[in-house]
């Protein structure tokens, strides 16, 4: 049933670890979704930052900055509350090639996830 289609972590689990490099580092845009997924064998071992809300945008822009020989995977479910403007997005655009990217789609826009995998930094 394509309304009951809920976000499905370990399907992006799967897609990720089939692509993931040792030294990759994760940018999660969502409140709170490395609660979920920190220990999923994509994601252990790895990197991992992302705004919860808006006001931490700035330092997950920072954040990123420091990651500059790393891949970076950005990785996005619900991003009205925690990135309304894209800012991470645009920003990992403008600073770096993109190498990959996936989409989980679902009946609702909530419940899908984007994943997008970036180069070293130009």
């Amino acid at each position: 049933d394509p309304y009951y289609q809920f976000t499905d972590w370990f399907s992006v689990n799967a897609t990720v670890r089939a692509h993931v490099a040792p030294g990759d580092a994760f940018v999660f845009v969502q409140a709170y979704p490395i609660v979920v997924v920190r220990s999923f064998s994509a994601f252990a071992g790895h990197a991992l930052a992302g705004p919860n809300v808006p006001s931490d945008v700035p330092e997950t822009l920072r954040w990123i900055g420091q990651q500059r020989l790393r891949r970076v995977w950005y990785v996005e479910n619900q991003p009205d509350f925690a990135d309304p403007d894209f800012a991470v997005r645009r920003a990992l655009r403008q600073r770096r090639p993109l190498v990959g990217a996936w989409v989980e789609p679902k009946a609702y826009a909530a419940n899908s996830v984007d994943i997008e995998l970036y180069g070293a930094a130009r």
